[in-house]
């Protein structure tokens, strides 16, 4: 069996603290999910003229909102 030396435990806490300096710098936020989006709509009657002032509804056929 192979002797552990005090160097050989230095060098393990130095691995050991190098690996969790590492993933407390992590952002937390490159873990969480977002969903974000945009939607851009153009009012226009019959005769492709826009309508001004005009009021859109969006609902979610996912989610039922």
């Amino acid at each position: 069996m192979k002797k552990v030396t005090r160097n050989h435990y230095k060098e393990m806490f130095a691995i050991l603290m190098m690996v969790s300096m590492s993933l407390a710098m992590t952002p937390v936020a490159a873990f969480a999910q977002t969903e974000t989006g945009q939607i851009t709509v153009k009012a226009v009657d019959p005769q492709g003229a826009v309508v001004p002032g005009a009021a859109v509804s969006v609902k979610s056929t996912t989610w039922r909102v």
